[in-house]
């Protein structure tokens, strides 16, 4: 995809960052390719492990997700803010350069 400015890549960037950022928690689908018995004892093992380590994994995605949000909103806010100071600076380069053709 093309973007025309800055402005667009920054706006298109912000919102892929924002729909990424959050680290999928739910529970998934335990198969296994073989199957027979040895599949079927192999998912009782996977599904049994899992279980035994779904807490942990919890809570390390809920912090990851945690941290991912406030870098998210950092780096947004800082964009927000030099965004507006271009825009005075800007602004103001317009002023002056308009009263100096005066």
């Amino acid at each position: 995809m093309t973007l025309k400015d800055d402005e667009s890549f920054m706006q298109q960037y912000f919102l892929c960052l924002r729909q990424i950022s959050q680290v999928d928690i739910n529970d998934f689908e335990i198969v296994e390719k073989r199957g027979g018995i040895v599949g079927a004892v192999l998912v009782k093992v996977k599904k049994c492990v899992w279980g035994l380590l779904r807490f942990y994994t919890y809570r390390m995605w809920s912090q990851q997700n945690q941290i991912n949000s406030l870098m998210l909103a950092a780096l947004e806010t800082v964009n927000d803010r030099h965004k507006r100071e271009v825009d005075a600076l800007k602004t103001r380069i317009e002023k002056l350069e308009g009263g100096a053709k005066q």
